[in-house]
């Protein structure tokens, strides 16, 4: 696998990779509003890279009715996981970079492509990344839910504490039986799957969000930019 690197990469400073989730894009303004928090925070001294994963997140690639117009994306997650790991392996090959540096953060689908990307990365470096932060993690398809059973393939891929040397985890719209497809819709797992895991009122709905579990999900972003901010203790 051949990694290009860009002049200005500085390898000796921490590293930041956030990626997005199902049917989204990461030029999103949510998104790029970590790449000024960290710039803020750390007076420009990290290197952030952005993984857009669109084309294969998209709501309309699915292959027939029964998959909820989901399982394809959340396949591809897998992937696009083992694909950034190796990326991940290649780069501290050709650059000093020190694994404890590296904190990957993903949202829904992609905090369980963080989590793959982590095991591969170790796997093939010999050693772990340093941090690994899950905005709440999808759930449907992961674990069994009342309108669709537990994917062998991604339940054993799902974001654990063993991804990283740390892994935290902020629940903002979970469920034990997560379900998309329902008049009271829970996108993530509520399950325990860090190191530590953190549950802003509650983890399940978060005020304002009553109409909506995608609301309710995307405010881990607004909830976790200072606290991602921090280096893991």
């Amino acid at each position: 696998m051949q990694v290009s690197l860009p002049s200005d990469l500085q390898p000796g400073l921490p590293f930041k990779f956030l990626v997005h989730g199902f049917d989204d894009n990461i030029t999103q303004p949510r998104y790029l509003a970590f790449v000024d928090a960290w710039m803020q925070a750390t007076g420009h001294k990290v290197n952030v890279i952005l993984v857009n994963w669109a084309s294969l997140a998209t709501a309309i690639k699915f292959t027939s009715l029964n998959d909820f117009a989901y399982n394809e994306a959340a396949l591809n997650a897998i992937d696009v996981g083992s694909f950034l790991g190796l990326c991940l392996a290649e780069l501290s090959q050709l650059t000093p970079i020190k694994a404890a540096n590296l904190h990957l953060l993903g949202h829904s689908l992609g905090a369980h492509i963080m989590g793959r990307a982590g095991r591969v990365y170790a796997a093939t470096a010999g050693q772990s990344v340093g941090r690994i932060t899950g905005l709440d993690p999808a759930g449907p398809g992961f674990v069994d839910s009342p309108n669709m059973p537990a994917i062998p393939t991604l339940n054993s891929q799902r974001l654990t504490a063993q991804s990283a040397s740390f892994v935290d985890v902020i629940h903002t719209n979970g469920a034990l039986q997560p379900s998309v497809v329902s008049l009271d819709p829970h996108c993530g797992d509520l399950h325990e799957l860090g190191s530590m895991d953190f549950y802003p009122s509650g983890g399940s709905v978060q005020p304002g969000c009553q109409l909506g579990g995608r609301c309710s999900s995307l405010l881990s972003f607004f909830i976790s930019l200072p606290y991602c901010s921090l280096q893991a203790i």
